[in-house]
Formats: C-alpha cells, structure tokens, sequence
C-alpha cells in the first residue's frame, strides 16, 4: 500500500468513515504482527500485541501529524506495546528464541534472499541475543525495510543513535557468526 493511500485512509477515518478504518488496519495488519512476533519471539503475545496496537491506533487517530509515514507512526506505537508486553508479562522471556518463524513469510524481500543464504536458525537465535534496542534496529531495517530516520522516529532516538545501534548490531551479528565459524 502506498504512503498517498495510507494517508487518504487515515484522513478518512478520522473524519468517522468505518470503511477507512477498517481499511487502514487490514493494510498494516501484517506488517504490526511481523513486528511485534519479532520483538516478543512469541506466536500469542504477538497477536496481543497486534489487537493492543490496532485500539490505540483506533484511540489515537488524532495523535498522528502527518509529518511521517503512517507506517512509521503505526510501528512506534507497536513498539511502544511490545515493550509494555515485555515488562507486564515476563514470560515472553521463556520461550526459546528460534520461535522467530514466519516473520519474513510474506514477499521475497532482500531480507528474505540474505537470509535465505544464511542459516536461518542461527541466524535468528543471533538477532535475538542482541541487546534490545540494537534487535529492535535491526529488525526495522532489514524485516520492515525502514529507513533511518523512520526507525529513529518510530523509536524517538536520533538517526545517529540508530546508525550507531545498528552498527554494532551488525557487528555483534558478524562476531557471532565468526566466532561459530571458527569453533565447528
């Protein structure tokens, strides 16, 4: 969906059109999930997560100022959700890290043709041992395709402290593959 229809939706359903409404959350339904299911590891705190971001997008509607993409609006508040998740209900942290699957099941993206090179197991229980902030950078740059300065208006950091955190996300990454590759 593009940006232009996004926004035209989201004036729509601010004036009251249900059909927009309702629109707009089908359009960004799957994009919310693969997110939150990235950040929480976890199959039903990711739907939780999802239903939680759809009320506040349908609560917030006047919260958005159009001076970003809504996508980047609608991810901030699902990260904003992900981490009360986190921090209410404890054991998103039980569960094993490689339930990191069908994040990427949509479309063949970049993502999906790095990862598919990859092994994908070691690759995600990788990105899930990353501290917080720098998981969370790199699953909007690579999963979501964002750019930075969406990513750092979707987390309310600078885009130099984005770059830095991915930075060293991809660093971390890099070692950890390295260092699996040196001791088979």
């Amino acid at each position: 969906m593009s940006a232009t229809n996004s926004i035209q939706l989201w004036k729509n359903a601010k004036a009251g059109n249900r059909q927009a409404l309702e629109s707009l959350l089908q359009n960004h339904q799957d994009q919310i999930f693969r997110f939150c299911h990235a950040q929480l590891l976890n199959e039903a705190l990711a739907i939780e997560a999802t239903q939680e971001t759809a009320i506040r997008i349908i609560k917030g509607l006047n919260g958005f100022q159009g001076r970003a993409k809504i996508s980047t609006w609608i991810l901030g508040i699902a990260h904003n959700v992900c981490h009360e998740i986190r921090r209410k209900n404890k054991r998103w942290q039980q569960h094993n890290a490689l339930q990191l699957d069908a994040v990427l099941d949509t479309d063949e993206s970049a993502a999906d043709k790095l990862f598919h090179q990859i092994e994908i197991g070691n690759l995600k229980q990788a990105i899930s041992r990353l501290p917080k902030r720098q998981n969370t950078v790199v699953i909007l740059r690579f999963f979501e395709d964002m750019s930075l300065k969406e990513i750092a208006t979707t987390l309310d950091i600078s885009v130099g402290t984005v770059k830095a955190s991915l930075h060293q996300g991809l660093g971390n990454l890099k070692a950890d593959f390295h260092l699996k590759d040196a001791n088979p």
